[in-house]
């Protein structure tokens, strides 16, 4: 259900009650899709204090580690001393005991190439006047290098550097909305508004696929309380409210729903 942090708390519970242990490693397995969750589920393991993780948790993580280790590997031998994502690949074992941190120090591995991110391309890219943002955005565009969050959170960014309205455009007619929540769109609509019309097009693109209509008339209500319209996190902008009406909005018509 698009749902990534979810699925790992469920995992950590799982691992809790011996009815469910047995099932651990094949279900971590399949919930990681991406090499940053392997130390998300690391920071949940450790939310209420450090401990061992169990066997099953290291076989579930290893396995997890063989199919996206060469996603974003660089990052987590870059990430600092004792963090979750390094602890993530130092502390899963492999079925016959090697360690899958080790995997990374691997012959013809242990000299990983830095991500091409748009964290790195603007720092090698400078932060003064003379940096030319527009050239960088405009490749990573040209090379698909943005992801579909990446894209959407930068929208302002790719506005105020200028860069050409028409890749803009084919971008977000190629975004891959499988992972994308509604609400999402909405707050990329609010920080660049002349780009509504893909925006509302990737957005309806979101739930192609899903169930159909249920029979009757369906009736969505949305809590607009004080309280609703508190940021959902001391880090976002977006608010409860927003989060709310994305699934409505999908429902009718997004600019008057």
């Amino acid at each position: 259900m698009k749902l990534r942090h979810a699925p790992l708390l469920l995992v950590r519970e799982m691992s809790r009650h011996a009815t469910h242990r047995a099932l651990v490693a094949d279900t971590l397995a399949r919930v990681i899709q991406r090499a940053d969750e392997l130390s998300e589920f690391v920071a949940i393991y450790w939310a209420g204090g450090r401990q061992p993780l169990s066997a099953q948790v290291k076989k579930g993580l290893a396995a997890a580690f063989g199919q996206v280790r060469r996603v974003r590997a660089g990052q987590v031998r870059s990430g600092r001393r004792g963090s979750p994502a390094r602890r993530a690949f130092s502390l899963a074992r492999a079925p016959g005991g090697r360690s899958a941190g080790r995997a990374v120090e691997a012959p013809g591995e242990n000299e990983l190439a830095t991500p091409d991110t748009w964290e790195v391309a603007l720092s090698a890219a400078g932060h003064g006047e003379g940096a030319d943002k527009k050239a960088v955005w405009e490749r990573l565009l040209a090379e698909r290098k943005l992801g579909a969050l990446a894209l959407l959170r930068n929208l302002r960014n790719l506005h105020t550097a200028g860069v050409s309205d028409e890749l803009v455009t084919a971008a977000l007619a190629e975004l891959k909305t499988d992972r994308v929540l509604p609400f999402r769109f909405l707050a990329a609509a609010r920080n660049a508004p002349q780009w509504e019309d893909a925006l509302e097009a990737a957005m309806f693109r979101a739930l192609e696929g899903r169930a159909g209509k249920f029979a009757g008339h369906t009736v969505l209500v949305v809590d607009v309380s004080g309280s609703m319209e508190s940021a959902i996190s001391g880090r976002s902008e977006m608010r409860r409210t927003d989060a709310a009406y994305g699934w409505p909005s999908c429902c009718g018509r997004w600019r008057k729903g």
